[in-house]
């Protein structure tokens, strides 16, 4: 997804030449041999095509998958042309990695990085050299603005607060955390609308949100896409991310939360602080994330409406900050 989006935005600037490297909806055996048929092919359009690009951009993939990574590279090394890797994902981040090793050492001073923020970077460099030239790239830049039709001061004045959480709904993905937040928000006599958007794939998880929509916990509304997910973050007062997601990034819907002036939080995984700023709350993974959730949630019952009004002009302001920066990131690669 990440990487069709940033190739629709390269071709923006006039840049062409997108070889598909993806395997579709296709896993395990089936998945990488169609995405090793597709790797070679990319070599060798690489080294013998008559398309003459200014700029490489190499998307990192994590894990086994640098592999596909490192035969990219080898193909533009051996055009002696300069390129980039773009980097969205802690994966080699959080464990050091032979194969991104021999990347970097390989692509030397002509291959520069791009980032999802600056703490990616100083986590990066801390674990290996990076001598080309350095970008940052929030994903803001991919994602839709919602809140550009939204008004602001039209903020819930009502005590009522509404949180909620929109995922692919996994226990790695905080699902359990999250019914467990509603539980305690119930049992606390608050007055909060606890709601639950995104598929659920397992049983057992069907039947977890089942048995907490019977309790009156939360009401789980499905899946949400397009515009419908943009009025699902703009109903929100709270945007709660509970991801245990071990190699999470920079998520996407916490951007999308964002555009909608909804106030965040999450717990303390990738690039999720800067992300986040003080748009939101960070909690430590040492930290009990329900207990500071409720606090949060106590603070904005306690807060007037024009205090609202403001919580949600700064995290509105926080998405664009990064939607402005991505754009003089791509000014300063495809037209510097």
């Amino acid at each position: 997804m990440i990487m069709d989006a940033l190739a629709n935005r390269v071709e923006a600037f006039g840049v062409s030449g997108r070889l598909d490297q993806s395997s579709k909806d296709l896993r395990g055996t089936r998945g990488h041999i169609v995405r090793l048929y597709k790797c070679i092919f990319t070599f060798f359009s690489v080294l013998f095509s008559g398309f003459e690009p200014r700029i490489y951009v190499v998307g990192v993939n994590g894990g086994g998958g640098m592999i596909y990574t490192l035969v990219h590279l080898l193909a533009v090394v051996s055009r002696r042309r300069s390129g980039y890797l773009y980097h969205h994902s802690y994966a080699y981040i959080n464990r050091k990695s032979l194969v991104m090793r021999f990347i970097c050492f390989l692509g030397g001073a002509r291959l520069g990085h791009i980032f999802l923020d600056g703490a990616m970077l100083f986590a990066f460099g801390k674990m290996y050299d990076v001598r080309g030239d350095v970008f940052s790239l929030p994903n803001a830049a991919f994602v839709p603005d919602h809140g550009a039709c939204i008004n602001l001061d039209t903020a819930n004045k009502s005590k009522l607060i509404r949180i909620g959480f929109l995922s692919n709904l996994t226990r790695e993905k905080g699902l359990y955390e999250f019914l467990r937040l509603a539980r305690e928000v119930r049992i606390a006599g608050l007055p909060v609308e606890v709601v639950l958007a995104g598929p659920i794939v397992s049983s057992v998880d069907k039947e977890a949100v089942a048995r907490a929509q019977c309790l009156g916990d939360l009401t789980w509304v499905g899946p949400k896409y397009g515009d419908e997910k943009g009025i699902f973050f703009a109903s929100l007062d709270l945007f709660v991310f509970p991801t245990e997601y071990q190699n999470e990034a920079q998520p996407i819907v916490i951007y999308e939360a964002l555009s909608v002036g909804a106030r965040v939080i999450s717990k303390d995984r990738g690039s999720v602080a800067c992300q986040i700023g003080k748009a939101g709350v960070v909690v430590d993974r040492r930290e009990d994330f329900v207990a500071v959730v409720i606090n949060e949630i106590n603070r904005l019952l306690s807060a007037s409406s024009e205090e609202r009004v403001r919580l949600r002009s700064i995290a509105r302001q926080r998405f664009q900050e990064d939607v402005r920066l991505s754009e003089r990131t791509f000014r300063d690669i495809f037209l510097g």
